[in-house]
């Protein structure tokens, strides 16, 4: 089967905000409308978390040939929640709604071109979380939204928490936000089991980091960070009642012993998946596709495999 998509690794010379274990597979068959965001958990890694979707999405469908994927890379051991989200926020408004030029070029033994003609415009922005990943995607919108809500009410325009690109309006890239549609595999966000943490930790080969991980502590299930993120997003789903990016669709696992399941809520009533792990559940196979169609339907279905 022929390739849908270019890989294009590592991409932060493109994008200061992001680590060199990010991704881009980029659509070869213009128009591309669609830009799919990816952002791993903790301890995990762009590439590693991912692997199994950079493969098994190349050349499945239309929906997928025509769509951008991304897949952000950042230190999830040293970060805070609030750092790491201005650096997705950064990320997020360099591609929304118009990727940089210079995403499409690359350099080949030593030659220089680009493989595709036409202007990107994304119409359409997915993020897709797991783990921390999903607190991180939601602190994103929620700083983004509520900064854009208070510089309204205020008459501000004063300097952003991120600066937008010369092409996009600051109006014009949060309601591409506040409409985008977030796909959370067994987020973190209403806390993290302490010794299922330690348990990620040790799997991956990080024992001794639990005392000055910040991201570690921010997890806690009495996090202060953890419950003012939910009531600003609980508050601005009131606020926009229209706005699909405070419904998220959320994918538990039914073995996981690292994360509460409990929802926002404004948030869809999440599915429980059988027969995966807390580290399994964002890992579609050829036996088990349920996140690669989680991903481009609206919801999970019944009985869903």
């Amino acid at each position: 089967m022929a390739s849908s998509h270019l890989r294009l690794w590592p991409i932060n010379h493109v994008f200061a905000s992001l680590n060199d274990s990010s991704i881009a597979l980029l659509s070869r068959e213009p128009p591309a409308t669609r830009a799919l965001v990816f952002v791993h958990g903790f301890a995990g890694d762009a590439a590693k978390t991912w692997v199994h979707f950079t493969e098994m999405i190349q050349g499945r469908s239309d929906w997928w040939s025509h769509s951008d994927a991304y897949f952000v890379g950042y230190n999830s051991l040293r970060c805070d929640i609030r750092g790491a989200a201005i650096g997705l926020l950064t990320f997020l408004r360099s591609i929304a709604p118009f990727p940089p030029p210079a995403l499409f070029e690359y350099e080949r033994w030593g030659a220089r071109g680009g493989f595709r003609d036409s202007q990107t415009k994304y119409e359409d922005l997915y993020l897709i979380g797991h783990s921390l990943g999903g607190v991180l995607v939601r602190q994103a919108v929620r700083l983004a939204v509520r900064e854009h809500v208070d510089k309204q009410r205020q008459g501000s325009s004063g300097p952003l928490l991120t600066p937008v690109t010369a092409e996009t309006s600051e109006a014009d890239f949060v309601e591409l936000l506040k409409m985008a549609r977030l796909r959370l595999f067994a987020p973190a966000i209403a806390g993290a089991r302490p010794s299922g943490i330690k348990g990620l930790l040790q799997s991956a080969g990080f024992t001794g980091l639990i005392a000055w991980s910040r991201s570690y502590h921010e997890l806690k299930e009495t996090s202060p960070v953890l419950a003012d993120l939910r009531s600003g997003t609980e508050s601005l789903a009131v606020t926009f009642p229209d706005a699909t990016a405070f419904r998220a669709d959320i994918a538990w696992a039914e073995r996981d012993t690292v994360v509460y399941a409990v929802e926002y809520g404004c948030d869809r009533l999440g599915k429980h998946v059988s027969g995966v792990t807390h580290t399994s559940i964002c890992k579609p196979n050829p036996r088990y596709r349920l996140p690669v169609r989680f991903v481009e339907v609206d919801t999970v279905p019944a009985g869903l495999s």
